[in-house]
C-alpha cells in the first residue's frame, strides 16, 4: 500500500510511511549541511532512523505526517509536503543549538562586513556565505578540512560568547576574521551551519558551558567526564546546551516533583525526545537527569 492511501485509511501511519520518511529524512540529511543527531557523526542509516523514530515518537512529528497527508492528493504531493515540513523541522532544531545560535550571530556580524557576499544562490537558497575572489565556487569539505586549512590563523580566543546584546568587540573580531581566513581558504562559499560548526569547534565554545548556569551556580560540585566514554560526551554535549530553567525541570522531574505541564517542559521533552532512538541515547539523557537532580555541575 502506498504511503498516501496509508494515510488516508483507517490505520494511518504504517510501515508504507515511514519508509517515505527514512528515504525523505536521508535525502535531506545527506544534501544538507543540518548536522545528524546527537551521537552520530555523520547522517548514516542508524542516524536517519533514529531521527524518524524521534519525529514519529512526539504528537508535533505525528501531527505533522497527517497534516501532510490531509492536504496532499497524491502520492507526489505527500512527498513534496514531507520534504517541506522535515526540512522544517531540521531548521528549528538547529536555530535551537549553541551552533544555530552561532550560526544567527554570523548572520548579523558577516552581512555588516563588505567582504563578504552571500552565497544562498549558488546553495540553492540554503544560507550561506562567500568572498568575491570566490566566483561561483563551493567549498565541498568538512569541518576538520577548515580546521586544517586556517591552523596557521591567530586570533584571540573567546572565552565566553554573551546570549544577549551586541558581541563583544574582541570576540567579534575573532569570529569575523577566522570566518574571513576559512571563506578565502576553501576557495568556494562555506554553507553557513558548516562556518558555525568549525567556529564552535575551532574557539571551543562548549569549555565555557552556559553563562545563565554558571553564573547561578558557581559553587556547584563538579563532575568529570570521561572522554572516552560515548555515553558521558554525548551526555555532556546534552547538559550544555540546557538553560537554568531546563535543570531545574529536569531536577523536578528526577525527584519526581509535579512540574506540571508547562510549555517550558514541553518544548524541552520534545528536543530530549531526539536522543530516545539509540541505547546510547537514552543512557545519556538519564545521566544528564542524575546530574541535575544532584546539583552537579558537567565541567
Amino acid at each position: 500500500m502506498s504511503p498516501f492511501a496509508e494515510l488516508s485509511g483507517p490505520d494511518g501511519i504504517g510501515r508504507g510511511t515511514v519508509s517515505l520518511l527514512i528515504r525523505l529524512v536521508g535525502q535531506i540529511g545527506r544534501t544538507s549541511s543540518f548536522p545528524p543527531p546527537l551521537g552520530h557523526p555523520r547522517w548514516s542509516d542508524q542516524a536517519v532512523i533514529d531521527y524518524v523514530g524521534s519525529i514519529l515518537s512526539t504528537s508535533r512529528g505525528r501531527g505533522m505526517v497527517i497534516n501532510c497527508a490531509v492536504t496532499a492528493t497524491s502520492d507526489a504531493s505527500l512527498e513534496r509536503l514531507l520534504l517541506v515540513s522535515i526540512r522544517r523541522f531540521l531548521i528549528d532544531e538547529a536555530k535551537a543549538t549553541p551552533v544555530g545560535r552561532l550560526r544567527r550571530r554570523l548572520r548579523t556580524l558577516l552581512a555588516k562586513d563588505s567582504r563578504f557576499v552571500s552565497a544562498d544562490r549558488l546553495l540553492a537558497g540554503e544560507e550561506g556565505w562567500s568572498v568575491p575572489g570566490n566566483g561561483d565556487a563551493v567549498w565541498d569539505g568538512g569541518v576538520a578540512e577548515l580546521t586544517r586549512l586556517t591552523s596557521s590563523v591567530q586570533v584571540a580566543a573567546i572565552d565566553r560568547l554573551n546570549t544577549a546584546g551586541p558581541t563583544p568587540a574582541a570576540a567579534r573580531h575573532s569570529l569575523v576574521t577566522m570566518s574571513y581566513e576559512a571563506v578565502t581558504r576553501a576557495v568556494g562559499a562555506i554553507r553557513a551551519q558548516l562556518l558555525a560548526r568549525f567556529l564552535h569547534e575551532r574557539f571551543q565554545l562548549d569549555a565555557a558551558g552556559p553563562p545563565s548556569r554558571a553564573d547561578t551556580a558557581s559553587n556547584l560540585p563538579v563532575l568529570s567526564v570521561d572522554p572516552d566514554d560515548e555515553v558521558e560526551v554525548l551526555a555532556r554535549r546534552i547538559y550544555d546546551d540546557l538553560s537554568a530553567e531546563d535543570v531545574t525541570i529536569l531536577a523536578a522531574e528526577a525527584t519526581a516533583a509535579d512540574s506540571g505541564p508547562t510549555s517550558p517542559r514541553d518544548a524541552l521533552f520534545s528536543r530530549l525526545r531526539l536522543y530516545a532512538g539509540s541505547e546510547t541515547g537514552r543512557d545519556a539523557v538519564n545521566l544528564v537527569i542524575r546530574w541535575c537532580a544532584s546539583g552537579a555541575d558537567a565541567s
